[in-house]
């Protein structure tokens, strides 16, 4: 079961839009197909603000965190956006930062989870997925734009770190495209 538990507004109707059917890119189709109506599978959307004191301390500067995990049987993975953190950020880098927290509960799904392993993985079969999510509910955007987002919060995994070392200027040139998506000089504004 999916369930949009975001304030109304911006973070909800992108929410919304991410895990709308109809959608061809492997996650978005991926979200419905695994947690669409299932009761065995469900993944939930929360502001930072729900984030239980029980949980390890969020991390300031992340703009989302996934908690997946299996509870009698049932894969609850929820997802929290950084309310603080996106204040400015455009329509683009928030569809960007679920498209990246809901592949974390795919990943899980598949059973391919683990404390270091979800970037490895996510690195290697989901940044075209990403990409493509973000061209498909966004057709105005830039193809390198929407590839630079796809690769956030990915650098520290082995190819990340290593193309790091190997193409320094590209990676800074993906970091000024986050940032800028993130303060919301680039793309659509919420409203």
């Amino acid at each position: 079961m999916i369930t949009n538990n975001l304030k109304a507004g911006c973070f909800s109707d992108v929410a919304d839009r991410v895990t709308s059917k109809g959608w061809t890119n492997k996650i978005s189709d991926a979200v419905n197909k695994i947690f669409g109506t299932s009761k065995k599978y469900n993944i939930t959307f929360y502001n930072r603000s729900a984030w239980p004191a029980s949980y390890p301390k969020f991390p300031e500067d992340y703009a989302g965190l996934t908690w997946a995990r299996y509870f009698a049987g049932v894969l609850k993975v929820d997802v929290y956006l950084n309310d603080i953190a996106l204040a400015n950020a455009s329509q683009e880098h928030i569809a960007a930062t679920l498209l990246h927290e809901i592949a974390h509960g795919i990943i899980k799904y598949e059973g391919k989870d683990g404390e270091t392993s979800d970037h490895n993985v996510m690195y290697q079969q989901y940044i075209t997925e990403m990409t493509k999510g973000l061209q498909e509910m966004f057709p105005a955007i830039d193809p390198y734009d929407a590839d630079a987002l796809a690769y956030e919060g990915l650098l520290e995994t082995i190819w990340g770190a290593a193309s790091l070392k190997a193409f320094p200027m590209m990676w800074k040139n993906r970091q000024d495209v986050w940032k800028a998506y993130l303060n919301g000089t680039k793309g659509t504004k919420c409203k």
